[in-house]
């Protein structure tokens, strides 16, 4: 009774490990690849990041050349 039911155990096991392997062997090299590629989504995901650092780093470095600038009083005159 007791080898009865490893043996069946045993052949679902090796029944699945077939349909499995069947499975991925009937797909075509195509159709493993959904959605849009990785660049694109990491892309999306550190574009808006980029964008704030970059003008986070903009700010901090020109604001001195800002306060040049306005404060001489002929840059009215300079265009």
């Amino acid at each position: 009774m007791f080898s009865k039911i490893i043996s069946q155990s045993t052949a679902r096991i090796a029944n699945r490990q077939i349909i499995r392997h069947s499975s991925n062997a009937a797909k075509t090299p195509g159709s493993s690849h959904l959605g849009e590629s990785w660049i694109l989504t990491e892309a999306k995901r550190v574009g808006p990041n980029l964008l704030f650092w970059g003008s986070a780093m903009t700010t901090v470095l020109l604001w001195p050349s800002f306060i040049k600038y306005f404060k001489d009083p002929n840059y009215k005159e300079r265009y």
